[in-house]
């Protein structure tokens, strides 16, 4: 796999992770702060469990997650299809071909220019 393709993809997973943990992390609200009983005291935050703040951050982690993991695939793609093209199938084993072989791609394009 290709070093952006796998960078793309580690970071789809992160954003995922996170997106995950910020909504558990951050859902309370702040609706309002309690007065002091004192005046040297610091009011007390009134906070309230916000459902759609849980949802917005899952939903937002997701989608940016799931468009890293699709880039990541796109270039993984683009670079296979590269190296297909230019005879270096690299590591993968699925595009390995023994020497002197001609790959799919240009037995296709041999194919073509003869009919």
């Amino acid at each position: 796999m290709n070093t952006i393709a796998r960078a793309l993809f580690i970071i789809g997973w992160i954003t995922i992770a996170s997106g995950i943990i910020l909504a558990f992390t951050n859902f309370q609200v702040v609706v309002g702060y309690e007065e002091p009983l004192t005046s040297f005291s610091e009011p007390e935050p009134i906070v309230e469990e916000s459902f759609t703040v849980f949802i917005s951050y899952v939903v937002a982690g997701l989608v940016v997650g799931i468009m890293m993991l699709g880039f990541g695939e796109i270039v993984n793609l683009l670079d296979r299809i590269h190296r297909s093209i230019n005879g270096n199938p690299g590591t993968d084993s699925e595009t390995k071909n023994k020497k002197g072989e001609v790959s799919k791609y240009n037995q296709f394009i041999q194919d073509s220019i003869n009919n």
